[in-house]
Formats: structure tokens, C-alpha cells, sequence
């Protein structure tokens, strides 16, 4: 099952269940999980606690053998859920709960926006910036990937020039919250932010002068949104796990591209409209692959239980594209779940996204600070 949140305005994804349809189509090709065709079911969590919760309670009335590709705000409610019912949550993609880098249900494929987060202070000052500042949604998940800025930038010797909370609905006028920015007078901008405020403080920053270098994460920031931006996104710094797909030249993208391509959807003609954020939608991908290729050395059925067993012992599984998951590997300190914490960097130019080949991936778990909560 996936579980996304679609058609919500804090949250739309619809591209997880895309990429994985397709997926799964590729694998039943190829004959299937251990000759059994795989079905992927869908849930929309819309971004509502009780949609998130219900979404998980379906999983395991349903008697899925794994969420995949999950991405939604309320992990620390619905996680808990599939745990108790022995579901494993494999490729859950973080918006920055704890939960998902702690519980030994979750098995994700890269680290969220945490892990964008962590390198953006990287990446501002490999950019010959010294100051940094945060924009962040009063969101639990947000504030938590604030404070690990804050903490990254110190360690790393840049000006951390404060957090402003930003209300993630009823705001009208945002100039108040960009004032509030200019006034530690940052280099660098992370916007932690759903769609509107994102825009709110862009336009507001504009209007006040504020000239900065603004960074954010594949997950809020794209095509899509540096459309509605008019211009304003140009020239952004967007931390990813995986390149743009607009970048063929990573075989990981190519291979997607190929894929998708193959059952009907463009993901580069797409980035800009009916599927804009298709990061989530490679991790989606793979998700159903990593299934795949884990479940191929279980002896008997493929179950939750098998399938968690056999995950709990592969360091070095390799997917399509080339893309290395080692699901038994810890990662750092307070982040157990995360072994791959591989950041790229993706630039908005002439409102296509493409990345940064001036900017090395960061591997964001040389520098992530263990967090208490």
C-alpha cells in the first residue's frame, strides 16, 4: 500500500502511486515477487491526522505485506499502527518526525527532508555565503528541521541569523514575517513551508528588497511551484535526494525516465504540472524494488515477518539505476533507520530544474546533530 497525501493544500503527491503502479507493472513483467504478482494498493492521507491514522488501520485490515513510499506529517500517529500489526514501512519518506529515523519498522531509502535540510548550510557555504536563516511552518516536523540547522550551521562555522515561524494557514500579508528575516540581514533562506506561505514570504521578500540566496527541498519546491512564483524561485537551491529528472546523465535518472516513459508518463514534460515533485515519486519507484529485491532471498512466502527478517540482514542491495540501499546498515547517532544520507542540489533555471554539477552531493549524515524529543 501506499500512503501519500493527494489533492490536499499543505500536501499533493500523486506522483508516489504513479511511480509505483509502474514499478510494479516492470516487476510483474519480470515475473513478479517470487513468481507472485504485486498489487499496490492506494491511501490518501490528505494531510489530516485522522485520514493518516485510517490510512494505516486500512494497511492492516487489508493485510498488506508492506507500506511503501509513505509520505505524510502525522508518521508519529500512523507509524505506530502498522508497527504494532508487524507491517514494515519500507521507502517512508520524512518530513523530520523522529519516529521515522527511530522505529525499527521504518525502512526508508534516503532521509527526508531532514537530510535536505542538514546539507543546505553545507551547500550555502560552499556558495561563499556566511549567514543563515530559516523560514519555518509552525509545524513540529519544521521546527525540528530548523533546530537541526541551526545546530548544522554552528558546527560548520556559518552565522545562524534565527528562525522565523511562519503560520501554515489564515495568513493574508506576509511582509511581516519577511521583515522579520531581513532583519538579522541572512545570506541564505531555507524555506520549511507548504505551498502558500512558501509563496506568501517569496513575494514578500520581493516586495521589501530582501535579496537572498533562497534554498528549499524537492519536496515543497519545483517546477510547479516556480511557475506560480513568477520568476522568483530563479536561481533557488533545492536539496534532493536524487537528481532532477531532467538529468539523464545519472543512470538512476535515466532508468526512471525509461520506465515511466514506457508506461505513458514523461516525467520531465510532467515536472511542471500534473506531477511536479517527482522525487517523491523515484522514491516511490524504488520502493517497490527495494520489496523486490529484498524478498528474493526468503525461502518460503513472502510475508511482513519474512519480508522484515530478510530486510533486517541486506547491507548491500542494488537497485535499478545502480541505486545502493543497505537497509541493516545503521545510520549516525539518533538516525538508526537512515543509511543513505546522499544530498544533490537542484537549481530552478529558466523555470526548469536542473542540477547543480558545481556543487558535490552532500552526504548529509557526516554533519546531521542527534536531536532529543
Amino acid at each position: 500500500m501506499v500512503i501519500a497525501s493527494v489533492n490536499s493544500p499543505i500536501q499533493s503527491f500523486p506522483e508516489v502511486q504513479a511511480a509505483a503502479d509502474v514499478a510494479a507493472a516492470e516487476v510483474n513483467a519480470d515475473g513478479g515477487i517470487k513468481g507472485e504478482k504485486v498489487q499496490v494498493l492506494f491511501c490518501n492521507s490528505a494531510s489530516e491526522v485522522n485520514k493518516a491514522e485510517a490510512c494505516a488501520r486500512e494497511a492492516v485490515q487489508k493485510k498488506v505485506t508492506a507500506v511503501i513510499g509513505q509520505i505524510d506529517i502525522f508518521t508519529t500517529q500512523d507509524v505506530p499502527i502498522l508497527e504494532q500489526a508487524g507491517i514494515p514501512d519500507v521507502g517512508l519518506s520524512s518530513n523530520g518526525n523522529l519516529i521515522d529515523f527511530q522505529n525499527p519498522d521504518v525502512y526508508p531509502l534516503q532521509a527526508g527532508t531532514l537530510g535536505g535540510y542538514v546539507a543546505e548550510p553545507v551547500a550555502a557555504k560552499d556558495v561563499g555565503k556566511h549567514s543563515i536563516a530559516v523560514a519555518a511552518a509552525n509545524v513540529p516536523s519544521a521546527l525540528v528541521n530548523a533546530t537541526e540547522i541551526e545546530a548544522v550551521a554552528k558546527k560548520i562555522g556559518i552565522k545562524y541569523a534565527g528562525t522565523v515561524e511562519v503560520p501554515d494557514t489564515g495568513v493574508t500579508d506576509y511582509s511581516p514575517y519577511a521583515q522579520k528575516l531581513a532583519s538579522d540581514h541572512p545570506e541564505a533562506v531555507v524555506n520549511i513551508l507548504s505551498p502558500a506561505p512558501d509563496l506568501g514570504i517569496l513575494k514578500a521578500a520581493q516586495s521589501i528588497g530582501l535579496k537572498v540566496q533562497w534554498m528549499n527541498q524537492t519536496q515543497a519546491f519545483g517546477e510547479q511551484e516556480a511557475a506560480q512564483a513568477s520568476g522568483l524561485g530563479e536561481g533557488m537551491l533545492i536539496a534532493s535526494p536524487f537528481p532532477s529528472v531532467d538529468s539523464p546523465e545519472y543512470p538512476l535518472i535515466k532508468t526512471f525516465d525509461k520506465q515511466m516513459e514506457a508506461h505513458g508518463i514523461n516525467p520531465p514534460a510532467t515536472a511542471a504540472t500534473t506531477y511536479p515533485h517527482w522525487a517523491l515519486g523515484i522514491n516511490g519507484w524504488l520502493s517497490v524494488w527495494a520489496v523486490d529485491k529484498a524478498a528474493q532471498s526468503i525461502n518460503g512466502a513472502v510475508t511482513a515477518q519474512s519480508l522484515k527478517e530478510a530486510m533486517n540482514k541486506e547491507t548491500n542491495l542494488e537497485l535499478p539505476g545502480g541505486f545502493k540501499w543497505s537497509p541493516a546498515t545503521p545510520g549516525p547517532t539518533g538516525f538508526p533507520r537512515v543509511s543513505n544520507w546522499t544530498e544533490y542540489f537542484i537549481t530552478i533555471k529558466n523555470g526548469k530544474e536542473e542540477t547543480v554539477s558545481s556543487i558535490k552531493p552532500v552526504n548529509a549524515g557526516q554533519y546531521v546533530i542527534p536531536i532529543k524529543g
